[in-house]
């Protein structure tokens, strides 16, 4: 996860903020699917919540 780490870098954010900020994205790709009907982000997110099981 570079993007983290580049983020923490140049803008000082925690790993909570961080988090709240991914959460904020999720929230508003989720609507924007289901606005427009479309899973562009949807890969994404399963291919983290697969990772968390493994």
């Amino acid at each position: 996860m570079w993007i983290k780490g580049r983020l923490k870098s140049e803008f000082g954010f925690s790993d909570d903020l961080f988090y709240c900020w991914r959460k904020a994205m999720d929230k508003v790709c989720i609507k924007f699917e289901k606005k427009y009907n479309l899973f562009i982000f949807q890969k994404d997110r399963l291919d983290s919540h697969v990772d968390n099981h493994v």
